[in-house]
């Protein structure tokens, strides 16, 4: 009998913390992201090639990276494509729903994508994600232009638009 009410107890308490790990992260999310967003243009470069994560002390290269953190974010069911562009301490995702997928955007899936882009690299502070066709196409269009050689901080002030549309951002 002990035995059984200590597991209860065990599992309500683990339960209880993590929906309170849930609960405060979706809170710090819809708190800081305006923000840091406005302080993207000024940021010290972060994701930058030769830019090293802090925690870890390796650098993380977005140019050359970014395909492997798009190619998880499309793992998840609901999204076919995926594209990320950087700016400062902000990362922009914009993504194609799949065909079988019916709903829109929810803050479930932004956490999630949201996760894989923050473990991949620990200095992004602001991830928005967007789904709008008209931001996803112009997403699409700089990861085009940075894959063609060209530089994230050259499409700053796009990226910075993009989060701070009033669509990508709750």
């Amino acid at each position: 009998m002990f035995v059984r009410k200590f597991a209860t107890l065990l599992l309500a308490l683990s339960l209880t913390l993590s929906l309170a790990g849930c609960m405060n992260a979706g809170d710090q999310a819809e708190t800081t992201a305006a923000p840091a967003a406005q302080s993207a243009v000024t940021a010290e470069p972060t994701g930058i090639p030769g830019s090293v994560d802090k925690t870890s002390g390796q650098a993380f290269n977005w140019q050359t990276e970014a395909q492997k953190v798009e190619q998880s974010i499309n793992q998840l069911s609901e999204v076919s494509e995926s594209r990320v562009t950087i700016s400062g301490n902000t990362a922009l995702v914009g993504v194609k729903f799949d065909a079988a997928y019916q709903g829109e955007m929810t803050d479930r899936i932004r956490e999630m994508i949201s996760g894989l882009v923050k473990q991949a690299d620990p200095n992004i502070q602001v991830v928005a994600v967007t789904a709008t066709e008209e931001d996803v196409n112009k997403i699409f269009e700089i990861s085009d232009r940075v894959r063609g050689g060209g530089a994230f901080e050259d499409f700053k002030d796009d990226i910075v638009g993009i989060v701070r549309n009033i669509t990508t951002l709750r």
